[in-house]
């Protein structure tokens, strides 16, 4: 294993009193995590606390790895925050991650850069698709089916927008639970157990029976907690991707609404962030730091313009993103030429120029 580390950003966070280094041991092998608070300013100069800071020094395989591995560190420690706060707190987001062995002398480096972008719509609707699915919704015969309906749509919802494969399957499972008293009524089977659900998997759904099976058992052993939560976590990520489909198509069923292509389309969780990703090597000549002082290497930037422009006619997006880097390496360090990718699911970008200040 190598030597990492992981720097993450916390944006809206809580206000800590004070910097914070956690002694953990050796957890998933991160040995050092420290915690502070960012201080940004307004436009009339008062400072205010905008989110918290994350540095992680860790072992690992790889750099993804790292990223990886940290970001359950992170995760956990803010799900430990909302719970002693009462404050919902969002994903915490990559910044920076470095190779830092000491037996190296060329640093594998990546950093991930956010534009200050406003909401961008991803995805498009034909209205004509929307006022389709709204009447067949409100022509079905009963109100109880519809209020059934309606609250299985809620959890559909709730699970493309989870962050976690545990709360994502359990979402999608009681959407689908929610349909039990509807599906029973048109495949004219008993409602008081599950056998609706069970009965539509099977007859509607490719490898309906053994998914049944794997999302009944799954569940069951949550509410029970008759499994670690490991076990669970990677038995619901193998059946996220199904069993959304098996509640799509449940609700598609119910309503008599055809299929469209956005439906069949990888979701885009609300988290999923648009960033330019920098990708380097850092050479470091002699046994000194990366970075200027404690601080891990990095680059700041500093953006100059942003200019999303949409076509209205085709619904496309053309970003112009200026910014400058200026680094913050130590005397000694060097980097070689930058490799850029741009992050963003259902986002085509046409063309880059990018330009280094």
């Amino acid at each position: 294993m190598l030597r990492y580390s992981v720097r993450y950003e916390l944006k809206p966070g809580v206000i800590l009193h004070g910097p914070t280094d956690l002694d953990i041991g050796e957890h998933d092998n991160i040995t050092r995590l420290r915690m502070r608070n960012i201080w940004d300013r307004d436009k009339v100069g008062n400072r205010y606390v905008s989110g918290i800071q994350f540095d992680t020094e860790l072992n690992a395989d790889s750099i993804e790895d790292a990223i990886s591995a940290s970001r359950t560190m992170i995760d956990t420690l803010a799900t430990h925050m909302s719970l002693l706060t009462s404050v919902s707190l969002p994903t915490a987001q990559p910044l920076v991650a470095v190779d830092i062995d000491p037996e190296h002398t060329d640093h594998e480096y990546l950093q991930f850069i956010y534009p200050p972008l406003p909401p961008l719509s991803r995805g498009s609707i034909l209205p004509p698709k929307m006022i389709d699915f709204v009447n067949h919704f409100e022509n079905l015969g009963s109100r109880e089916d519809r209020e059934s309906i309606a609250r299985a749509l809620i959890h559909y919802r709730k699970g493309l927008r989870a962050t976690d494969s545990l709360d994502g399957f359990l979402d999608f499972w009681i959407g689908l639970e929610a349909l039990n008293r509807p599906l029973a009524t048109k495949l004219n089977t008993q409602r008081r157990t599950l056998t609706p659900i069970k009965t539509f998997l099977e007859s509607h759904i490719e490898n309906g029976e053994e998914l049944f099976s794997a999302a009944k058992n799954l569940r069951n052993d949550f509410v029970h907690g008759s499994a670690n939560v490991q076990a669970m976590m990677s038995v619901a990520q193998e059946l996220l991707s199904p069993l959304r489909f098996a509640l799509l198509n449940a609700v598609l069923f119910l309503t008599g609404t055809p299929r469209t292509k956005g439906m069949s389309s990888d979701p885009i969780p609300w988290w999923d962030a648009i960033a330019v990703r920098l990708s380097t090597v850092l050479h470091k000549d002699g046994d000194s730091r990366l970075g200027i002082g404690e601080e891990p290497p990095c680059f700041d930037v500093v953006f100059e313009e942003t200019e999303p422009v949409t076509d209205k006619k085709s619904g496309d997006t053309t970003l112009r993103i200026s910014y400058r880097l200026y680094e913050r390496l130590a005397p000694n360090v060097s980097h070689k030429e930058f490799a850029w990718k741009f992050l963003g699911r259902r986002i085509k970008l046409e063309g880059t120029e990018m330009k280094r200040g």
